[in-house]
């Protein structure tokens, strides 16, 4: 199964094509040119969209990498406002895919603090 910082991801790809099915390898084949061409190697891009993606990237290298253990609200919480503040346009996305990219960012919110709280408690 999919991470929800992938799923997103795929999501914000799809949407974003303005109603053309992408094929899977399509997503990636896109998130890659993004990836290799407007994410600078440190430091954050000067372009909207390639922060987009260094910014799930991030998130998604923390839980699959980690398991969050590195996760710190400086940090990672900024970029999950950095995602909710750009993402959270009626403009670009109608209400229902709204609610979608704000259920799976309060995800990502809600099980690193989880894990974090069980851990201070063990």
């Amino acid at each position: 199964m999919k991470s929800p910082v992938c799923l997103l991801f795929i999501f914000l790809i799809s949407c974003s094509q303005q109603g053309e099915k992408m094929t899977e390898q399509e997503y990636l084949e896109h998130g890659k040119y993004i990836w290799q061409n407007f994410v600078p190697k440190s430091g954050q891009s000067e372009f909207v969209h390639a922060e987009l993606l260094r910014s799930i990237e991030k998130l998604r290298d923390e839980a699959h990498g980690n398991g969050n253990i590195n996760f710190h609200e400086k940090c990672h919480l900024l970029l999950i406002d950095f995602l909710r503040s750009k993402l959270s346009d009626n403009e670009l996305f109608d209400e229902a895919v709204l609610r979608q990219i704000n259920s799976d960012l309060n995800k990502i919110s809600i099980e690193v603090r989880h894990e974090q709280i069980l851990e201070l408690a063990c």
